[in-house]
């Protein structure tokens, strides 16, 4: 299913609810091998570790709380 915008549709949507749900400003992840992809959807790399003798990194992205807008 790769190429079909799945992954980035599941990353805006527990960026979403998130923010709205938790008011949370900052998520963090460990990625064996998609650091490029998580790159590109405006991740950042935090340091790499390992995890079961495989190497990979932590990501993080800050996300900011919409706020309403008043008319």
């Amino acid at each position: 299913f790769r190429g079909r915008g799945i992954g980035t549709a599941l990353c805006a949507t527990v960026e979403q609810n998130a923010r709205s749900l938790f008011g949370t400003s900052a998520l963090y992840l460990f990625t064996l091998d998609q650091q490029a992809w998580y790159t590109h959807l405006g991740w950042s790399m935090l340091e790499s570790c390992s995890w079961c003798g495989r190497a990979g990194d932590i990501m993080f992205k800050k996300i900011l709380r919409h706020y309403p807008t008043r008319r």
